[in-house]
């Protein structure tokens, strides 16, 4: 985990999580195996996987403790971008404090393995929803009634997996659901990391927070700068001619010790 100066050498690569025509999982659903989706763009590759999380405390520096985390049942890809269900008989397919609390990790590597990428922005969609029910929209999967925008930014600090002893370095809300548009899609808000400490790990965790309402969203697009490595300075070899100068001089000056 860096938090600090962000990097001069950086090439911005996005990944749209959006997916019209849906997506559940790597594999079985209520299974490890369900609960992935890896996409690769300009030679880096980001794997998505969502978790449930409970009994986490945070301590003055944002370090977490006393946390269970566990596979979440399903992770899921449709237009408004990329949810998860955190047990199989969850009716939201959002990332979600509402019951089992849920957060998507973000896991980015390329061909030799993992890799620090900078975190740039996050678009969200699908968020939060009405604060009272409605008659076309009051239940069911698609109705997150009393929920608002709340998210959480977790480093992974210790490396291999967000959880106990990493660093939650942020804490807000995004702008809830209009509730004029109850069926025809939900807010979007997008949350900008370049004003901020340059935050840079290979791993990062987008929990679903609680400000009182607690926090809904699916999400729809992550960018990231890669960081590059500057190559070494080219060693430009001196002419024949210089190092006869060199040694000219060398001579001189052992001859002027002498004396």
């Amino acid at each position: 985990m860096i938090v600090g100066a962000a990097a001069a050498n950086a090439a911005s690569v996005t990944f749209n999580l959006q997916d019209p025509g849906g997506y559940v999982g790597g594999g079985t659903p209520g299974t490890p195996s369900g609960n992935s989706l890896s996409l690769t763009s300009g030679g880096l590759t980001a794997n998505f996987s969502a978790f449930t999380i409970s009994g986490d405390t945070y301590d003055g520096s944002g370090v977490m403790s006393g946390a269970t985390v566990a596979p979440a049942s399903s992770i899921f890809r449709y237009n408004n971008g990329l949810g998860s269900r955190g047990t199989s008989g969850d009716p939201q397919h959002s990332i979600d404090a509402v019951g089992d609390v849920e957060f998507v990790q973000m896991s980015f590597s390329d061909g030799s393995g993992a890799v620090n990428v900078q975190l740039t922005e996050l678009i969200f969609g699908w968020v939060g929803g009405p604060t009272t029910g409605f008659t076309a929209c009051s239940s069911g999967p698609d109705c997150h009634v009393n929920t608002g925008g709340a998210f959480e930014l977790i480093l992974d600090t210790v490396d291999g997996g967000i959880g106990n002893g990493d660093t939650r370095v942020l804490s807000d809300s995004l702008t809830p659901g209009n509730l004029n548009t109850v069926l025809g899609g939900w807010s979007t808000d997008s949350y900008s990391f370049l004003s901020g400490p340059a935050l840079i790990d290979s791993t990062f965790g987008v929990k679903a927070g609680n400000d009182g309402l607690p926090g809904s969203w699916k999400l729809r697009s992550v960018t990231v700068e890669t960081i590059m490595t500057p190559p070494p300075p080219e060693v430009i070899p001196l002419p024949a001619a210089a190092w006869l100068l060199i040694g000219g001089l060398g001579s001189l000056v052992a001859l002027r010790r002498r004396r």
